[in-house]
């Protein structure tokens, strides 16, 4: 057995085969070759290469597959280019090529790189490093790749495989037939100020644009939403506030924050909680002063007028929400007391069953809001919190999915001028509208008015909460000579006394 030198003509990898066999497989490719043509091969490689050490006649810029001659354009190894040292910016590939090492064009001013019909599995990481790249081609008949404009695609365009690093990266138009793209690309083309898909722009969608975003998620393409449609601070369609800054204003022992204020444009201030279970920990009973911790503090500057109350469930937590809890939100809502406007977006839901149960705005008060004069609340609250004796209150709006407002929740708002009822508003609390003298131009729905009448004329007249509904709008029926406790019409006894037709109850103004 005599072993001799070969060249594998299939990729170029040094071999050491022996003579007497017919034919082997190469350990770098996995070919089989027939010897005596390796044996060839190699033998016409090295008087290559004696000839050009000889004569010296290489051009710069030529493409010359030579193995370890640092002072060609390429050195390749068993089909893996190794280097690069041409002083060419535009590189034509050899032949042969199977595999590119990632540092072969490492820091080198390459700008164009035509692969040839070479199949490179690595291209991605190792053309990646040329940072001054801006066009990447592929001859016609290259069986695993094709090109256009720069770009680098598989064979039927189906996949982006390569995008240059100096590419300009004000535009780009991905292909329909593209049906997913890589991460590494999706990180590309996140750089594009526009990236269009048909008529659509994904670097300036609408939030609003459901299917284009689901589109994107779909085949991994990078989108931004930088159209919004704001009202009152709050995006319509995405439910995003345009914030300015957070500042978190206590931890829990897990390092999560409880709540936080985020301030936003037009100096408002949002109110969110990452979880109530832990409000505890914020207020907790001392013994020693013998009251909570923080109840008396005001976390709002005076700069901000309104206070938004956000999302309380952020994290929606499977802890009970007891009395201590219920506590500590009320708490956590008159650390806010100093404002002039609140809003109210979100309902708060109890998550302690397998169903949630929302719990009531009208168990909490704003009562010692003494600076308060309009409160907005938002689609989806079903009850009013309790504003009794915020004497500067003026205007109040209600969604539509308001279904109770609790007793006394407006009782002695005595500058109240303004409120809807919403036709779907189920029940009234007695005294709701007490002392609201300037309240004049109301409609309250027939359906309210019917139910107070009901059970005015019953001897228990009191919701399923335990609310006595007289009296609920005293005020508003006083001015238009109607009972002030339920609405009712006046009629005279045969003594010319007047009595209320529907709950039998003298005039007592």
């Amino acid at each position: 057995m005599s072993f001799v030198q070969a060249k594998c003509p299939e990729c170029g990898g040094m071999l050491a085969v022996d003579a007497d066999k017919k034919a082997a497989v190469c350990q770098f490719c996995g070919e089989a070759f027939i010897v005596q043509e390796a044996i060839n091969n190699y033998n016409t490689y090295n008087e290559t290469i004696n000839n050009y050490n000889t004569t010296h006649n290489y051009s710069a810029g030529t493409t010359v597959n030579v193995y370890e001659d640092k002072s060609k354009d390429f050195v390749v190894e068993a089909g893996v280019l190794k280097e690069y040292h041409g002083e060419s910016v535009d590189v034509y590939l050899p032949e042969n090529i199977k595999s590119i090492d990632l540092n072969c064009f490492a820091g080198q001013p390459i700008e164009t790189i035509n692969l040839g019909r070479n199949n490179i599995d690595n291209v991605f990481y190792s053309l990646d490093k040329c940072l001054k790249l801006r066009s990447v081609e592929v001859c016609s008949d290259n069986s695993m790749y094709t090109s256009q404009d720069g770009i680098l695609y598989n064979k039927d365009k189906t996949d982006i495989i390569f995008i240059p690093r100096a590419y300009p990266r004000d535009n780009f138009t991905v292909n329909y037939q593209i049906s997913k793209i890589s991460y590494n690309i999706h990180n590309t083309l996140s750089s594009f100020s526009h990236l269009n898909y048909g008529d659509v722009d994904f670097m300036n969608l609408h939030c609003q644009d459901f299917k284009s975003i689901e589109l994107a998620k779909r085949i991994n393409l990078p989108y931004k939403i930088t159209k919004h449609s704001f009202v009152d601070d709050k995006c319509e369609y995405c439910g995003n506030y345009d914030v300015l800054s957070e500042k978190v204003y206590k931890k829990s022992y897990q390092g999560t924050g409880i709540f936080k204020l985020t301030f936003i444009r037009n100096n408002k201030v949002l109110l969110t909680c990452d979880d109530i279970s832990y409000l505890r920990e914020y207020f907790w009973y001392s013994r020693y002063s013998g009251q909570y911790e923080h109840e008396n503090e005001n976390i709002v500057s005076e700069d901000f007028k309104t206070l938004i109350i956000g999302n309380l469930n952020k994290n929606n937590s499977n802890e009970p929400i007891g009395h201590v809890q219920y506590e500590n939100i009320q708490r956590l809502i008159n650390l806010c007391s100093t404002v002039e406007r609140v809003r109210i977006d979100f309902p708060i839901y109890d998550y302690s069953s397998e169903i949630k149960r929302e719990i009531p705005w009208c168990f909490f008060r704003f009562s010692k809001f003494v600076n308060l004069k309009e409160v907005i609340i938002k689609e989806g609250v079903s009850s009013t919190p309790t504003f009794e004796n915020c004497s500067k209150l003026e205007k109040v709006k209600l969604p539509s999915t308001i279904k109770t407002i609790s007793s006394h929740s407006f009782d002695n708002c005595i500058n109240l001028k303004e409120i809807n009822l919403p036709e779907h508003l189920e029940m009234v609390g007695g005294y709701a509208f007490n002392g609201c003298e300037k309240l004049v131009n109301i409609k309250i729905p027939e359906n309210v008015i019917k139910k107070i009448q009901k059970d005015c004329k019953q001897k228990d007249y009191k919701d399923n909460l335990g609310w006595v509904v007289e009296y609920a709008f005293c005020d508003l029926w006083k001015k238009q000579n109607k009972c002030r406790r339920c609405g009712g019409e006046f009629k005279k006894t045969l003594l010319g006394k007047p009595y209320c037709k529907n709950c039998g109850k003298p005039k007592d103004y």
